[in-house]
């Protein structure tokens, strides 16, 4: 009975930490869902408006969804930053006192901040889907696939993923703004960097978060098992095979990695912080 009584108790702490942190965030919410209201109409419903020569998109439905997507993912990479970057690090800069309180067990208060930010990424993300969604419908009249929804199942695992990573980085450096700085650099530049060096090997860049996330937009394909997921072309006497997105058991398995390696990470690092 005391295990159950300990699981109530946690279970509440953390319901109520969901609440309380979604409660501070919810002008963050707000902004970012009028971000990506705003952009996805300049991208994809202006420009039908105002060009009187363009009448249908000259893609198919599935075309509509990658290049959405496509478009999409550097407001993830912003938001999911801005939603995560100071979910360690600011309970330390600010002393906002969430640490000193006994009730709040560490691994209460990181597992509430965690879900309470990620319930919010997906919030915004769905926005966006439902908007894909409702443009499809007006230019096709056709039913939404399968595979739109498989697509955004891969978008809540690497939310997953980017937020682990964030949320490690957050538990060791001093504030969000260079967390921020870092994941940008690293999204922007970093992995590029690295691939400069991979690439003539010929192995397929797993490691790179980049990379993963061209699973998002591909596999909305219904083809996709099919597609060509590299070319090659000679380069003096080697021959350079280019990665264009990975298998979706790659794609699951390393980003499931990248969830759980760095979430706990940043739980054990927070742990041994002091304020």
């Amino acid at each position: 009975m005391k295990k159950l009584d300990n699981i109530s108790v946690n279970l509440k702490v953390v319901s109520h930490t969901i609440i309380f942190e979604i409660k501070l965030q919810k002008k963050k919410f707000i902004i970012f869902s009028f971000i990506t209201i705003i952009f996805f109409f300049l991208n994809s419903v202006l420009p039908y408006v105002f060009i009187s020569s363009i009448t249908l998109p000259p893609y198919s439905q599935f075309d509509l969804y990658q290049g959405n997507i496509a478009f999409f993912m550097m407001i993830l990479f912003l938001s999911t930053g801005f939603f995560f970057s100071g979910i360690i690090c600011t309970e330390y800069k600010k002393k906002t006192g969430l640490t000193l309180l006994p009730l709040i067990e560490k691994h209460n208060l990181i597992i509430g901040k965690y879900i309470a930010n990620y319930i919010l990424v997906i919030g915004t993300s769905a926005i966006q889907y439902f908007l894909m969604a409702l443009l499809s419908f007006y230019f096709y009249a056709e039913p939404i696939p399968p595979s739109f929804f498989l697509s955004f199942g891969y978008l809540a695992l690497y939310i997953l993923a980017l937020a682990s990573i964030t949320t490690f980085l957050s538990s060791f450096m001093p504030s969000a703004g260079s967390v921020m700085v870092i994941i940008i650099a690293l999204i922007l530049f970093g992995f590029s960097m690295i691939d400069l060096f991979v690439s003539p090997t010929g192995i397929e860049p797993l490691y790179s978060l980049t990379y993963l996330g061209n699973i998002i937009s591909k596999i909305i394909y219904p083809e996709f098992s099919t597609m060509e997921r590299y070319y090659e072309y000679p380069s003096g006497n080697i021959t350079i095979r280019n990665w264009l997105f990975p298998s979706a058991e790659g794609a699951l398995i390393v980003l499931t990695l990248y969830a759980i390696v760095f979430f706990l990470l940043g739980y054990l690092l927070f742990k041994r912080r002091q304020l």
